[in-house]
């Protein structure tokens, strides 16, 4: 990402922006470090980091394997394919 940046930070463009990531993997495994390490990306950018925290009931719902971290919202691709749980959906909002 931040070879695909660099023009942008050069230029203070991303700066008080406002981010969040958003990912994906095929067990659940490294969502959360997955989300993190990105962070430190957007902090050097000079963005304001915006996690989804534990502020939505999605998150509580166990009743569906589906991913989603108070870091960022996230989802569970078994199949590698594109698909996108209920949870998946609303942590996004």
């Amino acid at each position: 990402m931040s070879h695909k940046t660099g023009g942008l930070w050069a230029k203070g463009a991303l700066a008080g922006q406002v981010a969040s990531v958003f990912t994906s993997t095929g067990t659940g495994d490294g969502q959360e470090m997955t989300i993190t390490s990105i962070w430190s990306t957007l902090t050097h950018h000079g963005m304001i980091i915006v996690p989804i925290g534990y502020t939505t009931p999605e998150l509580f719902d166990v009743s569906q394997v589906g991913g989603g971290t108070p870091y960022g919202a996230s989802t569970i691709n078994e199949r590698h394919s594109i698909t996108f749980t209920v949870l998946a959906v609303c942590l996004q909002r």
